[in-house]
Parts: C-alpha cells; structure tokens; sequence
C-alpha cells in the first residue's frame, strides 16, 4: 500500500510540475540554495554595517579582522556549503572592501523525484566607517578557481545590489536616577 501512494504522490508531483504549478524539484532546489546564499549575504552585509557605525577610519581595519575571522579564508576545496573571503582591504579613510564566496546546497522532492543543486554567490561589500557610514553589496564575478564544476550547479546574482537591511540603531544606556528615563519605568 505504501508503495501505491509513494508511486502516486510521485507522479502528481510530475503531473501538477509539468502544467507548471509546482515548480519540478530541480528548480525548487536551486531556488532553496540561491535563497540562502543571498540571504547569508545580506546578513553579512547588515553585520559590517553594525560594526563600521560604531568605529571611525583608524577601528576600519580592525572591524574588516573581526569579519574575516567569521568567514575565513574561502577553501574551494571545502564541501557544498562553504563560505569564505576572497580578498580584504581597508583604505586610510576607512573605506573598507571586502569580496566574499558563498555556497549553499538545498535539497527538494522526494522519492523518485528528488533532487538538489548546489549554488555559488560571489559578492563585493564596500563599507565607510562612522554613525552616517554605508555599506553596499554588489554581484562580484565569481573567480574560475573557486567555482568547482564538479560540485557548483549554479554561479547566482544577489536578487538587487545596494544596501542590506539596516541593522539595528545602537541602544543608549539606562540611566534609571528617578527621572523615569528607562522602559517600563
């Protein structure tokens, strides 16, 4: 019996993808994964942002340090869900430059229709420091010797260059002295 409704849920799975309303799990897979790199990304676009704000030209370097040491060297060699930085710089203004590699692999389907696909996203952050510094990411053209053909389905685009998300403003401290200037009292 559980053989039937595999086989029936298979194939209503190919029937409903070829009319187009479920997307065939190779797509679905690969639009997981670009997802995912896009959104890891953002977040590391949004997480510079927070540090450079808070520093001014001569802390860029030391912020630029703090966020390679998240990342770390890019390793192509490394399995499907690798991330890495490319290359670094901090400018004696404070412009700080930093070209990134993600790669992600999402799985899709079930049975005899599964699937799943591995995607690259290469992107260049550009950052000033100080309370009205920005940070933009744009596409960066992924190096040949990372893209691993063997393993990388798909070199993906971010969805829209500019800004990540803002992150949040920094909070002031509490001074509770009886003048009722902290939250909730």
């Amino acid at each position: 019996m559980r053989a039937w409704r595999g086989l029936a849920g298979g194939l209503l799975t190919v029937v409903l993808a070829g009319c187009g309303i479920v997307p065939h799990p190779e797509q679905q897979a690969r639009r997981d994964a670009t997802d995912r790199v896009r959104a890891k990304a953002m977040r590391f676009g949004t997480s510079l942002w927070a540090g450079l704000r808070e520093t001014d030209a001569a802390g860029a370097q030391r912020v630029i340090q703090q966020h390679q040491e998240l990342l770390g060297p890019f390793d192509a060699a490394a399995g499907p869900w690798e991330n890495g930085v490319l290359g670094a710089s901090a400018a004696a203004d404070g412009t700080v430059r930093l070209d990134l590699a993600f790669r992600d692999k999402a799985d899709a389907g079930g049975g005899w229709s599964a699937a799943q696909a591995v995607v690259m996203l290469c992107v260049r952050l550009t950052g000033t420091p100080g309370p009205g510094g920005e940070v933009r990411l744009v596409n960066l053209p992924c190096p040949a010797s990372v893209v691993d053909p063997g393993l990388v389905d798909e070199v993906v685009t971010l969805a829209r260059e500019g800004p990540p998300p803002a992150p949040e403003p920094p909070r002031k401290p509490c001074h509770s002295g009886g003048s009722n200037d902290c939250a909730g009292g």
